[in-house]
């Protein structure tokens, strides 16, 4: 994938914009590392530091305290995968974002339903974290790269919204950026029982798991889920 010039030259524009406003000493948390990739890639990287967070926090459990023992025992249990692989994904690659050590943040999250989930949990941590400076937080288009949406917001209070939307999987009361209104109000169908990507895997029934794992990815890019997560649902319907 590639990212067209129009778009480039705005991210550029965005991250000059940034060091204006906070100095070269900036720390960029970009959606996963096929995000982080492809800036490295399309020669995005201007100075400061960049991380990728790769986790998934639309799928699996969670606890309050993010990033914690509890946390990371949880989430990797839910990966099916070892603490040490856990760490060495998730943690390793965020260890610059962990030390809270910059003059500013900059998130990079796409627009769908997974993208700002995640966004949320980073979010929450900052806010965890005391952390009060402000956050700049661009929302991308995750198919084409084009920026969306920029804000300029603080951390307090996004740790009761975490709560509320990952742990005890309620619509928050607090007013929220509109994309991230949106992802949730999809997260919360996306986790029932009983949702629209569901019924499209029981009236397609008939086909084969690679020609309906296709299917829902074109057909529902609000989502943002990727192979893993609708292999697992596919599983999961084809068992009921």
């Amino acid at each position: 994938m590639t990212i067209d010039q129009p778009q480039k030259i705005e991210i550029l524009k965005l991250q000059n914009e940034a060091q204006t406003q906070f100095g070269k000493n900036l720390l960029h948390v970009l959606n996963g590392q096929r995000m982080y990739d492809l800036f490295a890639q399309q020669q995005l990287f201007r100075d400061g530091c960049y991380v990728p967070f790769n986790e998934a926090m639309c799928s699996h459990e969670t606890t309050v305290s993010i990033f914690s023992s509890a946390f990371q025992e949880v989430r990797a249990k839910g990966h099916h995968v070892s603490l040490s692989s856990y760490e060495a994904t998730v943690l390793t690659p965020l260890k610059p974002f962990l030390t809270n050590e910059h003059d500013g943040i900059v998130l990079w999250f796409g627009d769908d339903m997974f993208c700002q989930i995640n966004a949320l949990t980073v979010l929450a941590y900052l806010d965890q974290s005391a952390y009060t400076g402000d956050v700049l937080f661009y929302v991308l288009n995750d198919r084409t790269y084009e920026v969306v949406e920029t804000l300029s917001l603080q951390p307090l209070g996004f740790a009761d919204i975490y709560r509320s939307v990952l742990l005890e999987h309620t619509f928050p009361t607090a007013k929220l950026p509109p994309f991230m209104q949106e992802g949730i109000r999809l997260y919360l169908h996306f986790i029932a029982d009983n949702n629209e990507l569901t019924d499209e895997i029981q009236r397609l029934s008939n086909l084969d798991d690679a020609q309906l794992l296709q299917h829902l990815l074109q057909t529902f890019p609000q989502y943002g889920l990727g192979d893993v997560q609708y292999q697992q649902l596919i599983r999961q319907i084809r068992r009921r």
